[in-house]
C-alpha cells in the first residue's frame, strides 16, 4: 500500500512522513516506507505474508477535529489479493485500507475503506458494534487495473449521515491510519 499526501482540511495537508507506526495496533515489523517515485512522495507498504498486520497513523490535531468535513487521498493497487474480499469472513483480505477513526467518550468510531480484489463497490460489511467499538467496512474499489493512481473525496458527514451509530458524532476525524492486512497487494494512499 501507498500513500502521499492525504489532505484532510483545504488549509492542511498531511506530508507522507507524518504518519506513524500506531503501536498498539501493528505487529512488530513496520513495513511501511517513505519513498519518491517520479516526483511524487508518499508511504508504500512492502508485505511479506506471514507478518502482522502494521498500521500507520495520523491523530488530527485538536484544535482541528471539529473543522474535518472532507478526507481526499490517491492511491492505487500494484497486486490484489487472490479473491480477496472483506466481505466474505474467509477471504477477508484487501489491497489497501484507509480507516477514518475518532473518539466519543469511551467508544471508537471507524470507517474502514477499502480497495478488494472482487467485492462490490459500495458494499458495507464486517459492522462490529460493542460498547467500545462500532466499524463498518465500506468497499470504495473494486479490481483493476493494477498500478493506476485513483483518487478518493469524502464527504465525512455525508458518509456519516444515516449511519448508526455515527450520526450524531460531532467529532469526526481524530485519526487517519492505512493498514495493509494479511494480503500480498500493495496500494498507494496520497
Amino acid at each position: 500500500m501507498i500513500w502521499g499526501h492525504l489532505q484532510v482540511l483545504a488549509a492542511l495537508t498531511i506530508v507522507p512522513a507524518a504518519f506513524q507506526i500506531v503501536g498498539p495496533k501493528s505487529g512488530p515489523v513496520n513495513y511501511y516506507s517513505v519513498v519518491a517515485e517520479n516526483g511524487v512522495t508518499f508511504v508504500r507498504s512492502r508485505y511479506t505474508p506471514g507478518l502482522k498486520t502494521a498500521v500507520v497513523g495520523w491523530q488530527t490535531p485538536d484544535a482541528d477535529r471539529r473543522r474535518v468535513k472532507r478526507v481526499r487521498w490517491t492511491w492505487r493497487a500494484q497486486a490484489l489479493p487472490k479473491n480477496g474480499d472483506e466481505c466474505v469472513a474467509d477471504r477477508a483480505d484487501s489491497a489497501a485500507v484507509v480507516y477514518v477513526s475518532f473518539k466519543r467518550g469511551l467508544r471508537y468510531y471507524t470507517l474502514k475503506y477499502v480497495w478488494s480484489a472482487v467485492g462490490k463497490v459500495g458494499a458495507i460489511c464486517d459492522r462490529k458494534r460493542n460498547p467500545f467499538v462500532a466499524q463498518d467496512t465500506i468497499v470504495l474499489e473494486s479490481g483493476g487495473p493494477t498500478g493506476v493512481w485513483k483518487s478518493v473525496d469524502l464527504d465525512l458527514a455525508a458518509d456519516l449521515r444515516g449511519r448508526q451509530p455515527f450520526a450524531a458524532r460531532d467529532r469526526l476525524a481524530a485519526e487517519l491510519s492505512c493498514a495493509r492486512e494479511r494480503s500480498r497487494g500493495c496500494g498507494r494512499c496520497s
